[in-house]
């Protein structure tokens, strides 16, 4: 249960293995053969519809509602009772049954931090992987992160799994039931990259030995793969725009005739310690004025900034704001 309605097909074969009837079953999961020869060896084959496959055979201690088709190829042997009424309805021998499993993870990538992000940030992201089902999924059923060049790792977790963060995999140690959210692996990464557009990329699979999915993977993704554009739904991807740095810089100049403004033929004066602070007022770089009077502040996020200016033993800071 529930039922597998009208897609199942089933041939019962004889003795020699040839065909004897065939019926598919009914809208409530049941079929029927009858007039057959007591006491007689058959074989019943069922034919698995597209994207099922045959569960455990034999299972439990209860004949009546285990599963009898071999799960490989579907043939359950049977020797039929020696006598009865031969009714359709309610068959002599109820018990030839067969299960089937279907499988379809899912996975939704989202990044959750707020941007702008700019070289050197920490980005958060969150893997949600699902079971479409209809059948659960066997423990040992992972989810695998592909972080993109411009992305570093700083760590990968989530409760329920192991995490190896050398394959960037998350394995879960519990069955995924069918139409449940697994639960949320987060993965955090340093940008290492500038003016750039990257996209992290993440898969999940059934554990090792389990049935194929309804959509199967395939060739896992690459960082290149446009999960959007692919056929499967077991892949996901989430974009990160990394904004440009920007820099600041100017010139130091012996002010000659102390008007405050840069004129024509003053020297510049190497040799100046330079400081950029941050809104907070902390320091961020420090540099000195080169021989031709100049300092260059470079990788900036953009934002307010104070830079403050140190004078040479004996220099003065000449007027300030003067001209125009």
């Amino acid at each position: 249960d529930p039922r597998l309605a009208g897609d199942v097909d089933g041939v019962w074969n004889d003795a020699n293995g040839d065909q004897v009837a065939t019926t598919t079953t009914d809208a409530d999961g049941f079929y029927s053969f009858g007039d057959l020869e007591p006491s007689t060896g058959y074989a019943v084959e069922f034919v698995a519809p597209s994207g099922y496959h045959f569960t455990d055979q034999d299972a439990g201690s209860d004949n009546a509602v285990d599963s009898d088709a071999n799960p490989v190829t579907g043939i359950a042997l049977v020797t039929t009772p020696a006598d009865g009424s031969n009714s359709l309805t309610n068959p002599d021998d109820p018990t030839i049954d067969a299960g089937f499993v279907r499988l379809d993870l899912t996975l939704t990538k989202d990044l959750v931090s707020s941007g702008p992000f700019y070289r050197g940030d920490k980005v958060t992201f969150e893997l949600t992987p699902h079971n479409e089902g209809p059948s659960d999924a066997h423990s040992g059923w992972s989810v695998t992160d592909v972080l993109p060049a411009g992305l570093e790792l700083v760590s990968i977790d989530g409760t329920g799994y192991s995490c190896v963060a050398g394959t960037l995999t998350c394995t879960s140690a519990s069955p995924l039931a069918a139409g449940e959210d697994g639960e949320v692996i987060t993965v955090v990464a340093k940008i290492t990259a500038t003016d750039t557009n990257l996209t992290n990329v993440a898969y999940v699979t059934p554990a090792p030995g389990e049935i194929t999915e309804d959509v199967p993977l395939g060739t896992p993704p690459t960082s290149d793969t446009d999960t959007d554009a692919s056929t499967t739904n077991n892949d996901d991807s989430a974009p990160v725009v990394v904004s440009p740095l920007v820099s600041l810089g100017d010139y130091t100049w012996i002010d000659s005739d102390r008007d405050g403004v840069q004129d024509s033929g003053e020297a510049p004066l190497p040799g100046v310690t330079v400081v950029l602070l941050d809104s907070n007022g902390d320091p961020v770089a420090m540099t000195t004025t080169d021989a031709d009077g100049h300092y260059l502040f470079t990788d900036l996020v953009p934002g307010d900034y104070t830079v403050t200016f140190t004078a040479p033993a004996g220099y003065h800071p000449t007027t300030s704001g003067a001209g125009s």
